[in-house]
């Protein structure tokens, strides 16, 4: 019995092993190389201008999903990214960390300090 327990242990070993092993880096095609570069000569000159262009799509990866658009239950910081782009605060904090007015432009304080 030992020696089963032996035998399957040593394959279990080799199998975790082998599969972490790192995948075999694959040569590059040819054809792909220089269908990149007949695509990058092809390239209008108006991108290269600086020019804005209207239209079009803008697309930016993140490392994980974002909860959505709802500032009360997004707590990743991949949300936090994308909300700071879309919503804007009442208040921020300038350099020396006061408190300023942003889109609220004033406010007052009761004077038992509640509200």
């Amino acid at each position: 019995m030992k020696k089963y327990y032996l035998s399957v242990s040593i394959f279990l070993l080799i199998a975790l092993i082998a599969a972490c092993a790192a995948p075999a880096a694959e040569a590059p095609a040819a054809e792909a190389d220089t269908a990149e570069a007949d695509a990058a000569d092809a390239a209008p000159a108006a991108a290269d201008s600086g020019e804005p262009v209207a239209g079009g799509t803008l697309r930016v990866a993140f490392q994980n999903e974002w909860a959505g658009l709802d500032p009360h239950i997004a707590s990743s910081y991949s949300s936090y990214q994308i909300l700071n782009n879309v919503l804007e605060g009442l208040t921020f904090y300038d350099d020396d960390m006061n408190l300023q007015p942003w889109l609220a432009e004033s406010w007052e304080q009761s004077e038992d300090g509640l509200t």
